[in-house]
């Protein structure tokens, strides 16, 4: 399929040799012009000439350097914060998150709107969506430079080529929608259709990790499951962009429907959907549980409830946290990372459901991948698809950044 082409990311360099030293601005900044070409591998002429002319372009400034006092202080080099901006927007079952991000990779507005989007039509969740995207163009307004584009992050399967949203497991009414077309025709800005999981993987690089490691994944829990990479220093995304659908590897032969449609998913029997129900289904066969006094509860419910010592929810948990436990030691056997990091819900289940988990993983990995591994809850917020929000718009500015040689 032919992919929708009627606008194009606005980029702001026409040349690798500009690219590459922005990149090391942006990941080093702000940064003088002699550590500049050691870091870059570039000529100090070479250095000289680009960032005269990048800070006539405007996408470059100057800043005294924190350490530099003096007539002979030196100057540091940041990315100009005014140079543009784009916009970002990811869903999920429980409601939607919309930010703008500037080209110094600061985030300078931002809206998030609790709501339940699993039940919607397409039409009354793109409007949903639509009063969100307005409500941040209304608080960009005054902003210096120029909106960039917007990167809308889908939490299903995607067609990144033809800008489609091809199904959800988390979404009803949710099937090939043309999301680049609609998008584009509505605000009239470029649009870039990216897989949510896929966009997870740059925000924790970039905002925890600070890009220290070449070789780490990320671990997407929540009403469903997913993961990505960092594999060599590179981002893995894979064919069309359909790298990350860990939750649907199958982990039991019992007969417990996804709703992928497969069956014995690790999403079905471990992300806080089947958390809940297990819960709902022992409560009928009378168990007790503090739960029982809620009128109704969630996943998230049930993970508070294991963390303020709640024996019914702690064996809930950790008996989903096993099932995951096994699948990340499967990956890590796989991939051999020296970082995994989980997302930060599961902490709600408190630090004995952490270990439990953090055990089943070490159960499940060969004594090699274990020596250098590091382990971790991140500690970046996710809640409402936040991650895969600043994910996609670290994706769109950096698409803006790179050198496009064709």
């Amino acid at each position: 399929m032919k992919k929708s082409n009627n606008f194009k990311l606005h980029k702001l360099v026409n040349n690798r040799i500009p690219s590459e030293i922005l990149g090391c601005i942006r990941k080093w900044g702000p940064i003088s012009r002699a550590r500049l070409a050691e870091n870059c591998g570039v000529s100090r002429p070479a250095i000289t000439r680009t960032v005269s002319a990048l800070l006539q372009q405007e996408l470059l400034v100057e800043t005294a350097l924190s350490d530099s006092k003096g007539p002979r202080r030196k100057d540091g080099l940041v990315l100009n914060p005014e140079a543009g901006y784009c916009i970002a927007i990811a869903y999920t079952v429980e409601g939607l998150n919309v930010i703008a991000m500037d080209t110094s990779y600061t985030v300078v507005a931002e809206t998030s709107r609790w709501v339940d989007l699993h039940p919607m039509t397409e039409e009354e969740r793109l409007q949903t969506i639509f009063e969100s995207v307005d409500d941040i163009l209304a608080q960009t307004r005054d902003l210096k430079g120029h909106c960039l584009g917007l990167a809308v992050a889908d939490p299903g399967v995607i067609d990144h080529e033809a800008g489609i949203a091809k199904w959800s497991s988390i979404l009803q009414h949710w099937h090939n929608v043309p999301i680049v077309d609609i998008f584009q025709k509505r605000f009239q800005l470029p649009v870039l259709l990216l897989n949510g999981a896929s966009t997870y993987i740059r925000a924790i690089d970039r905002l925890e990790m600070r890009e220290q490691s070449e070789n780490m994944f990320f671990v997407q829990f929540g009403a469903g499951i997913g993961c990505c990479f960092k594999l060599g220093g590179i981002y893995i995304s894979g064919n069309a962009m359909l790298a990350g659908e860990f939750g649907h590897w199958k982990v039991t032969d019992e007969p417990v429907q996804c709703r992928c449609g497969g069956v014995g998913c690790l999403e079905a029997v471990a992300a806080l959907p089947a958390i809940a129900n297990n819960a709902r289904a022992a409560l009928q066969h009378g168990s007790e549980s503090v739960l029982a006094d809620l009128e109704s509860f969630t996943g998230y419910d049930v993970l508070d409830a294991a963390a303020q010592g709640d024996r019914l929810s702690f064996r809930i948990v950790c008996e989903a946290f096993d099932q995951l436990g096994q699948a990340i030691g499967g990956l890590i056997n796989t991939l051999a990372p020296e970082v995994v990091l989980i997302e930060e819900v599961v902490g709600r289940a408190g630090p004995d459901a952490v270990a439990s988990l953090f055990q089943s993983i070490k159960r499940n990995i060969l004594p090699s991948h274990s020596e250098h591994l590091s382990l971790r809850i991140s500690t970046v917020e996710s809640q409402l698809a936040r991650i895969a929000c600043l994910g996609a718009a670290v994706t769109t500015l950096d698409t803006c950044f790179e050198y496009d040689s064709n």
